[in-house]
């Protein structure tokens, strides 16, 4: 829910916003962030439209998705697995005919992925570039100290969602924006997004109890 009392909206065959990243300290909720969206593919008229895959560090973060109908798989990003289910999906993404099928690619923490390998770097590269116009979302989270080392890929990114970034100078390195207050975020639970009329603040839905 955002500050003027709206939700916030992704529209899957709109390719404009796409990709995303969300940057960060962290431990601000990055992670969560991603699950939310993650959830909100449940949440569609038909399911099995969307389906997300997920490469990750931190397998046992992502374990409850796991079992969501759209869900392709959890990879450890240091598994050779993860290359190979990269390479899938940006073959997929090449044969152009999907129908409404859309694909969402959950890179947590880019910084370690690309990493891994120059074929992972040129896959992901490809997706970022074209994914939008082929039905394949990006949507990554990267710590704000990397964002600043990693300037190239930062800006192959469409949209930016910014979490709580203790330092004004860290956020200052990244956007040339005085109105921006990245220090006033409450950790966990709020986010901002840059629209053309400025940023817009926004909250998580809070978690349903076990």
């Amino acid at each position: 829910m955002a500050n003027d009392g709206l939700p916030i909206l992704l529209n899957l065959y709109e390719p404009a916003p796409n990709p995303v990243l969300v940057v960060g300290d962290s431990g601000v909720g990055k992670t969560s962030l991603m699950h939310t969206l993650a959830r909100a593919s449940e949440l569609v008229q038909d399911p099995s439209d969307i389906q997300f895959g997920v490469i990750t560090d931190n397998p046992e973060e992502w374990q409850a998705m796991e079992a969501s109908p759209g869900s392709l798989g959890i990879w450890p990003a240091k598994h050779p697995s993860s290359r190979d289910f990269i390479q899938r999906i940006a073959d997929w993404g090449r044969q152009y005919k999907h129908g409404r099928q859309i694909i969402v690619l959950f890179l947590d923490d880019l910084s370690s992925i690309i990493n891994n390998s120059f074929e992972i770097q040129e896959n992901i590269k490809w997706l970022l570039l074209n994914g939008g116009e082929n039905q394949v979302w990006i949507v990554a989270s990267l710590n704000v100290l990397h964002a600043i080392h990693m300037r190239v890929w930062f800006d192959l990114f469409n949209t930016h969602i910014f979490g709580y970034i203790q330092q004004p100078s860290l956020a200052g390195a990244l956007i040339k924006d005085n109105l921006s207050d990245f220090e006033s975020l409450v950790p966990g639970l709020e986010f901002d997004i840059k629209q053309q009329g400025g940023w817009l603040r926004f909250w998580l839905p809070a978690k349903k109890p076990c």
